[in-house]
């Protein structure tokens, strides 16, 4: 009978650590499936941080486009009013010639 209850007493502790295995599976799973969620999460976070940086660049190169029409409009804006300035310099010259052949 003596020998009996030691089994009994071991199976119980290995019911036990059994239990207690189980509990620390349990704990491992359900950390393994938060961490999980959370990556997915952040992977989420890092997509739409890529999709934003691709609308960002796409703005800035818009953005360059518009720049080098600017400046080329700028350039042919100064040309033809140097132009026009040369005309008008040019027409003062001869309105002064006029003017002393009059006199």
């Amino acid at each position: 009978a003596k020998s009996s209850a030691k089994s009994i007493e071991i199976t119980l502790y290995s019911k036990e650590e059994a239990d207690q295995l189980q509990s620390l599976l349990q704990t491992k799973n359900q950390l393994i499936s938060s961490l999980s969620t959370e990556l997915e999460y952040r992977n989420e976070d890092v997509n739409a941080l890529i999709a934003e940086l691709q609308r960002l660049q796409a703005v800035q190169e818009s953005i360059e486009k518009d720049a080098e029409i600017a400046s080329s409009a700028i350039q042919t804006l100064e040309r033809d009013l140097a132009e026009e300035v040369a005309k008008h310099e040019s027409d003062n010259v001869r309105l002064s010639q006029l003017l002393k052949e009059k006199e």
